[in-house]
């Protein structure tokens, strides 16, 4: 998984488009949002399909606008946890998307906070209406 992430980490810094700070915030983001939700399904043994479930991150750039309407560049990362198992149950899989959402909750709120990180979940077709 380490060899997966600097392969990423990497990929991140050459792209033309992020500047090197907003490169780093992201890999530090999926980082920390990676291994929070890798340990979090090693303690919740809710079923054996779960250790399907695998983190997908696209790092995109976007303009938002902050105080006094000044533009400002971020990183927006979208997470998703396409299954690699058909035998997954939606039960399992909104499990495991609660368990994503908890991670990255507690990961963003890691000191140093990541300002200029936005997170968005984007869920498989399939189960998207049983996600609120």
């Amino acid at each position: 998984m380490a060899k997966q992430m600097s392969f990423f980490i990497n990929a991140w810094k050459h792209m033309a488009e992020l500047d090197d700070f907003l490169a780093e915030q992201a890999a530090e983001a999926a980082r920390r949002i990676t291994e929070r939700f890798t340990l979090k399904q090693r303690l919740h043994t809710f079923a054996a399909a779960t250790s399907d479930f695998r983190l997908e991150v696209i790092v995109r750039k976007e303009s938002i606008a902050g105080e006094n309407n000044a533009i400002h560049s971020c990183a927006l990362l979208e997470l998703s946890l396409p299954t690699a198992s058909v035998s997954a149950s939606k039960e399992t899989y909104l499990h495991a998307v609660e368990l994503l959402r908890e991670a990255t909750e507690e990961a963003m709120a890691v000191p140093p906070v990541l300002t200029r990180i936005v997170v968005r979940f984007r869920w498989a077709r399939r189960y998207r209406c049983g996600v609120k």
